[in-house]
């Protein structure tokens, strides 16, 4: 009996913990927390197109990056790969995506995420990512980087950066 209460209040603890998920058609997955990626050169000022979301998800061999940020027009995208650099000194490239939307002024795209590049992400932060928007008329490249703001006072900056080896880890070590 205790085990069976046991494994109730684990199953709850761990459901509660990774709510997050997110969707590749009607498939779920569940994924870390969506972390606000400030694209460089942006700092309290946080313009409306000054922050990048990425979200990282475990599927049942490696996992997914979804990578997310406003845009101006509904024909730009998120395309080409996207250059993931960690905090140890290490990069590495997603070339494979596998999906691609728009949505609330959102370009919205969806990278495949190897076991072995999991396996980097699990054992240093990631510093900032790389990657490209392009539209009809134009392709240019942004660096997004592991900072965000934690101050809840208006007016007030103090930069910090999300633990993002950690929260991966815990993700896919379930």
């Amino acid at each position: 009996m205790k085990k069976i209460q046991l494994l109730l209040i684990l199953t709850f603890f761990i459901t509660t913990i990774y709510s997050q998920s997110i969707f590749i058609g009607t498939k779920s997955y569940p994924a870390t927390d969506t972390w606000a990626f400030l694209k460089s050169g942006k700092y309290e000022g946080f313009m409306v197109y000054s922050v990048a979301d990425i979200c990282f998800a475990k599927a049942s061999s490696g996992g997914y990056l979804m990578i997310s940020t406003e845009t101006v027009t509904s024909d730009e995208s998120i395309n080409g790969n996207i250059l993931i650099y960690l905090t140890n000194g290490k990069a590495f490239a997603l070339s494979n995506r596998i999906f691609n939307d728009y949505s609330d002024n959102k370009a919205i795209s969806i990278y495949s995420v190897s076991s072995s590049q999991i396996s980097m992400l699990e054992t240093s932060d990631i510093s900032k990512i790389r990657y490209s928007i392009v539209s009809n008329y134009n392709k240019e490249g942004f660096t997004a980087e592991n900072r965000h703001n934690i101050s809840q006072q208006p007016g007030v900056y103090d930069e910090a950066t999300y633990n993002t080896a950690q929260k991966i880890k815990e993700l896919f070590n379930l």
